[in-house]
């Protein structure tokens, strides 16, 4: 089975910022941040509430974020899934971030053990 990650919209915290999960057969999970959650969100960065170092770049926090909807996104989808392999496509909505959204999804992927990863793609 053949599963899509990618987003709609420039910035992870702007109001139309879509994160989706797609497999073959159509079954859509998507994610919208609330605008008061992304002002939350923000704020909390900005008085360095937050485990992630503050040196980190504000790309890598918004990375975290993503990596952590694309983790509950696809856990959702992949609990609905009969397929016992499975191959991921995910666009480079993050550049610079490719090797690590690829590790992440290995790991990921190794929560479900019924399930065998058969390719990682960027693209």
């Amino acid at each position: 089975m053949r599963i899509e990650i990618d987003v709609s919209g420039q910035d992870l915290f702007h109001k139309d910022y879509s994160i989706c999960v797609v497999d073959k057969r159509g079954c859509v999970k998507s994610f919208r941040f609330k605008e008061e959650v992304i002002d939350k969100i923000k704020s909390h960065w900005k008085n360095r509430e937050y485990t992630i170092p503050s040196y980190a770049k504000p790309a890598r926090f918004k990375f975290k974020l993503y990596s952590i909807v694309v983790q509950i996104l696809l856990g959702n989808l992949l609990e609905e899934e009969e397929s016992k392999e499975i191959s991921i496509h995910f666009c480079r909505d993050f550049p610079s971030y490719e090797k690590q959204t690829e590790n992440f999804l290995i790991q990921e992927m190794k929560k479900h053990k019924d399930k065998t990863i058969v390719e990682i793609e960027c693209g």
